[in-house]
């Protein structure tokens, strides 16, 4: 997200909390007769593909909110970057309740994430879902990319970009913003066999060693 009076881009990475802080910076700094909010995307130019509510009365067009530093920094040279990450383990539990309340997902959690392991790797990321009419119904009618979702936080950020963690949460007063929570994911119990803890910490290794930094 743009911030453009304070100069500021906000780096959504995808299930660490950025909804949040993106509706509360649109709510508390913007005016509320503004009801248009152009992201850089993934994919070229900036075609509106949903609407995203940030309150009763008003809604925000978006392309796709979760663009890399590397995306936006020819943009946008002289802008402070700040992003949001998550410890990669409750990242992973929000991925998959995630994608269950999207109805793609139906298998236990430890058997799943064991499945991710023998596919993921292998870029085979649709062998995920359960109910793969569904992936391709939502494919066609938006052409946002749910593969992004397993993609490593390390991938959006670069050295200059102000790193808070969700967990702290200091982002609230860093941004002089009230702290607020949106698109929680369904309370659900996530068990981990070892088999399944041990591929997301290889998975995701370099994000555990930019965590404890």
């Amino acid at each position: 997200m743009i911030f453009e009076d304070d100069k500021i881009i906000f780096i959504h990475i995808p299930k660490c909390g950025g909804s949040s802080v993106t509706r509360a910076y649109r709510q508390c700094r913007l005016p509320k007769r503004t009801k248009k909010l152009a992201m850089k995307t993934w994919s070229p130019g900036l075609n509106v593909i949903s609407k995203w509510k940030t309150n009763d009365n008003h809604w925000v067009e978006v392309t796709n909110m979760h663009a890399t530093y590397d995306r936006y920094k020819p943009f946008y040279p002289n802008y402070q970057y700040i992003t949001q990450i998550r410890y990669p383990m409750t990242r992973w539990e929000s991925v998959y309740k995630h994608l269950c309340k999207l109805d793609l997902v139906h298998t236990e959690f430890s058997e799943w994430t064991e499945r991710a392991s023998e596919y993921l790797p292998k870029g085979q990321f649709w062998r995920l879902f359960d109910n793969l009419d569904i992936y391709l119904d939502r494919t066609h009618s938006n052409s946002s990319d749910i593969e992004i979702l397993f993609l490593p936080q390390w991938t959006w950020i670069r050295e200059e970009v102000k790193v808070f963690k969700l967990e702290e949460g200091t982002i609230w007063k860093w941004l002089n913003l009230p702290e607020r929570i949106d698109n929680v994911s369904p309370k659900q119990d996530c068990i981990w066999s070892e088999k399944a803890e041990n591929f997301v910490k290889e998975f995701w290794k370099k994000d555990f060693e930019y965590y404890e930094k």
